[in-house]
């Protein structure tokens, strides 16, 4: 099926005049075979990946204007090719840009299911034990691997990274979007959305030590590993399947009202206790170490894939007291190089 096809179909998706016809143009996409995404996104030539991202992100456009149409019928089938365009292509596919735009398609319910498994999925003390001995009081049997599911998943839910990156998601930031995409409403109901919205993000955030700016967009299954002393600025977007650890700054260096908070691509690993300054990017897949410089980090951004780490650890040499080289001993001596060593 060549790319042609699929830009009609979202040309039919977004231009239907019925209700019928937007759900058959919805149920059109999702009839597509998977392999047809794969091979439309992921061929060597990279002409041919240009070509075809953009109609992608044309049929999850139209799968979000679905969404917001009031026939149930329309919004139950965007629902469906949302949910299928996610789990077909999410982990190879997506970029940031697309996968933010399907991520504010889905339902509280849905954002906890994916949120608690890639929880589970990567903190290693809700793994699956396979080393708990079998007893006579204790049988391994069916009910003791639903038992362990089901008390990891109710763990999940007590984690304050998942609390806030849920309530975010599904309630202050979808406030804040409608409050920017209806500049025309009664101005009441305008900044009472931003109003309400700031209120709950602040209620949250006195909640799970992390805050998060109506404004910012979160992805699907990320991460807050501890999350305390997190900031998210209102322009900064953090991509699916990234893993932001406790201490983070995601934050601007102007006070206009413009593009100026990182972007955080999908599957980066942000240490703890990071400052980043301004509307740089952190590419895919990259890592950045914990404490490392904001300089290190807001020179160019970084590149997708690669890892980064502080600077130098410098030990404060005292004066000069009768030795001659400014060290008061050699043990002070033999390892004030060291240290610098190990974290550079």
């Amino acid at each position: 099926m060549s790319g042609i096809n699929l830009s009609q179909l979202s040309r039919n998706a977004r231009g239907s005049q019925t209700p019928n016809a937007r759900a058959a143009a919805l149920r059109d996409i999702r009839s597509l075979p998977t392999h047809f995404f794969h091979e439309a996104l992921l061929d060597t030539p990279d002409d041919f990946r240009t070509v075809n991202q953009p109609l992608l992100t044309d049929v999850v456009g139209a799968v979000v204007k679905a969404r917001t149409d009031t026939h149930r019928k329309v919004r139950r089938e965007a629902g469906k090719t949302a949910w299928f365009l996610f789990e077909t292509l999410e982990r190879d596919i997506l970029d940031r840009e697309t996968g933010l735009l399907l991520s504010e398609t889905f339902s509280l319910i849905y954002h906890l299911r994916l949120d608690v498994g890639y929880i589970i999925a990567n903190d290693p003390a809700l793994k699956p034990r396979t080393d708990i001995p079998e007893t006579a009081n204790a049988p391994r049997t069916k009910w003791f691997d639903f038992s362990q599911t089901l008390f990891n998943i109710l763990e999940a839910l007590t984690y304050q990274g998942l609390q806030a990156s849920t309530i975010h998601k599904t309630i202050s930031h979808p406030l804040y979007i409608w409050y920017q995409s209806h500049p025309g409403s009664h101005p009441f109901l305008a900044f009472g959305a931003r109003f309400l919205a700031r209120s709950v993000s602040r209620a949250t955030y006195a909640h799970t030590s992390i805050d998060i700016h109506p404004g910012a967009k979160v992805g699907i299954k990320v991460g807050f590993d501890h999350g305390v002393g997190t900031v998210i600025g209102e322009t900064a977007e953090v991509g699916h399947g990234a893993w932001l650890l406790h201490g983070n700054t995601l934050g601007g260096q102007s006070g206009d009202a413009v593009d100026r908070h990182p972007k955080i691509d999908p599957y980066s690993t942000v240490g703890a206790g990071n400052i980043i300054l301004g509307p740089y990017e952190v590419g895919r897949g990259a890592t950045i170490g914990a404490g490392s410089p904001p300089v290190i980090v807001t020179r160019n951004g970084v590149p997708a894939g690669v890892t980064v780490r502080g600077g130098k650890a410098e030990i404060p040499q005292p004066p000069d007291r009768g030795n001659g080289n400014g060290v008061n001993s050699p043990l002070q001596a033999s390892t004030s190089g060291v240290v610098s060593e190990v974290v550079k």
